[in-house]
């Protein structure tokens, strides 16, 4: 359903999708970049001889639960946004939609996962379901490891 923008509207309209998409992968990169380096600093001071600074270890570690959680929430918050604009760019810019439905019909797994009324979710897809929910949970389970090692 079309919402008669004109050409400028329409401009902006796409170049905020894409400022939208932009923040989902460079938010993503950053939050990856801090969560390895915190836990590269936990594996590097758990192997301290001979005793680990635990109350220091336990500090980092519930740190990276929290700064974990906070991605989580950050990426659930502009995935949403993400759809929201995704969907309104599928509407205003036909040649757009199209090529979603033919990307996401080519790929037969993903095609019947993410097609209702002959349209494909584009966007809503298992890729951005899988870095916005997946990657953070696995890299809060492995702060969860860390801490049940860290329990006397």
């Amino acid at each position: 359903m079309s919402e008669n923008l004109d050409s400028e509207q329409r401009a902006r309209l796409w170049e905020y999708r894409l400022h939208i998409e932009d923040q989902v992968y460079s938010r993503m990169t950053v939050f990856l970049t801090y969560e390895t380096i915190l836990i590269g600093v936990v594996g590097v001071l758990s192997t301290n001889k001979p005793e680990p600074p635990r109350p220091l270890l336990t500090i980092l570690i519930v740190l990276g639960m929290f700064i974990t959680l906070t991605w989580l929430y950050v990426q659930h918050n502009i995935k949403q946004s993400l759809e929201i604009l995704e969907t309104r760019a599928c509407d205003n810019f036909p040649e757009h939609n199209v090529t979603i439905y033919r990307i996401v019909s080519g790929r037969k797994v993903v095609s019947r996962l993410t097609k209702t009324k002959n349209r494909p979710l584009g966007m809503r897809g298992p890729a951005l379901q899988l870095i916005t929910y997946v990657v953070p949970i696995l890299i809060l389970l492995v702060w969860i490891v860390f801490l049940l090692f860290q329990l006397p």
